[in-house]
């Protein structure tokens, strides 16, 4: 067992694989199957919520009352969740990453700017069967991490390297007319996260 403090001063804790966290533990993180557990608490949440917020209002003002529609013609439907919830839940996603990897949420600084640290991008998606995805505009260069969850509660999946995926043209498609065409990464193919953390 590992204990190392995070930015926020709070406690995170890596047990070996496949071993359950104490549940009366506020903030915990296990390891199962490759995938780590992040949980957040109610301050982190907090602060992350409002810069997902802060992002889609900059969104907003710069796309005005068709935000929605131009969001559909780029990428497809955002769902039931909206983008406001979209916008909130990358941000606590990276929150999450940056918590584990005990490193600065950069992302936090403009919508530009990079997520974690100088080189980790973060895709947050709801369903723990969701694969990670690339667009062909994503950076080249830099390690993406696949976070599933909501609500402060996360598991992470796993990173790739972008180089890696654009080499890959067998996982550029839509799903079949279901998604929008980019880099659909198999979840075999990521790397435990447990080899990011210093």
């Amino acid at each position: 067992m590992q204990q190392i403090d995070s930015v926020s001063g709070s406690k995170i804790v890596y047990l070996q694989k496949n071993m359950d966290a104490p549940s009366s533990e506020d903030l915990k993180s296990t390891s199962t199957c490759g995938m780590l557990s992040i949980s957040l608490s109610p301050s982190e949440i907090q602060v992350a919520a409002l810069v997902g917020l802060q992002r889609q209002i900059r969104e907003i003002q710069k796309n005005g009352q068709y935000i929605l529609q131009k969001y559909k013609e780029r990428y497809n439907d955002p769902g039931k969740s909206g983008l406001w919830s979209n916008a909130i839940e990358g941000a606590l996603g990276e929150f999450a990453v940056a918590k584990a990897l005990n490193q600065y949420p950069t992302g936090m600084e403009s919508h530009w700017a990079i997520d974690v640290g100088t080189g980790i991008e973060v895709r947050t998606r709801k369903n723990p069967d969701h694969q990670l995805f690339l667009r062909s505009s994503d950076k080249p260069g830099f390690v993406y991490v696949l976070v599933c969850g909501s609500f402060g509660s996360y598991h992470i999946k796993g990173w790739i390297h972008s180089d890696e995926v654009f080499m890959r043209s067998e996982w550029h498609h839509d799903n079949c007319g279901r998604t929008s065409k980019c880099f659909w990464v198999p979840d075999e193919a990521l790397n435990p996260i447990s080899d990011l953390i210093p």
